[in-house]
């Protein structure tokens, strides 16, 4: 859970952002704790790339070279939308959970998904029931379950297989969406089953963060942007 590894995380970059003959630092920013370990880095000369988390609208923290990642408001915005126009087409949408894990209490990137995504709906229509809620694999039965449903997923590992048992268990106008791509869940869209994936392309984002410390390390060089966006991809059921 985020209360076990996040200190972990903050030790060993405080053990990194002392050594100051680093060439430079990634690392992403679940929650405010890790903005003055990061800060702390910047002020040593450590050039600092922030990844995947860290960024909604400003880096989380002033000074970093970039942030590669996405936009977490823009997604749970854009996953609202989706979702709120695919249950118009099967009746109307009356209920719309962000469905939280365990590991991810806390997060920053979930909590503003989950606003956005809240507002969005409230705005499409203020007779939507929003709500958040602690759902995963050890917690499957926190949802009431109506037509009219969707279900945003913020962690296919921990929550895929509740949601579809509560998929499999309920009336049609449902819809399931996740954040966060694996191999299960584009076979499961393939299938019909998951309405969606928003793929912010996590591998990507490492490979760039490396490329960037490097060329600023070896040639003095970055990019004008700080923001480098990965996503919001959506995976789509066509059907």
């Amino acid at each position: 859970a985020s209360e076990v590894y996040l200190p972990e995380m903050e030790r060993r970059l405080a053990h990194f952002c002392n050594d100051t003959s680093l060439d430079g630092v990634f690392t992403s920013v679940p929650n405010d704790s890790m903005e003055p370990v990061i800060s702390t880095c910047i002020a040593n000369g450590i050039p600092v790339v922030t990844i995947n988390s860290g960024f909604d609208g400003q880096p989380a923290v002033s000074g970093v070279l970039h942030h590669v990642g996405s936009v977490e408001s823009q997604m749970g915005r854009a996953a609202a939308q989706e979702m709120h126009s695919k249950l118009q087409e099967l009746g109307g949408m009356r209920q719309g959970v962000c469905a939280i894990h365990r590991a991810g209490i806390g997060l920053l990137s979930i909590d503003q998904r989950c606003e956005s995504f809240e507002k969005e709906l409230s705005s499409l229509d203020p007779n939507i029931n929003v709500s958040r809620v602690l759902f995963d694999d050890e917690n499957p039965n926190s949802i009431t379950v109506t037509s009219g449903l969707a279900i945003l997923l913020n962690n296919p590992s921990f929550q895929l297989s509740a949601a579809m048992a509560l998929k499999d268990a309920s009336p049609d106008g449902i819809v399931v969406g996740t954040f966060d791509s694996t191999e299960r869940t584009f076979e499961m869209i393939q299938r019909g089953d998951l309405f969606f994936v928003v793929d912010q392309q996590q591998f990507l984002q490492g490979h760039l963060a490396v490329a960037l410390l490097t060329a600023n390390a070896y040639a003095e060089e970055h990019l004008q942007d700080t923001l480098l966006e990965t996503g919001r991809l959506f995976g789509l059921d066509a059907r």
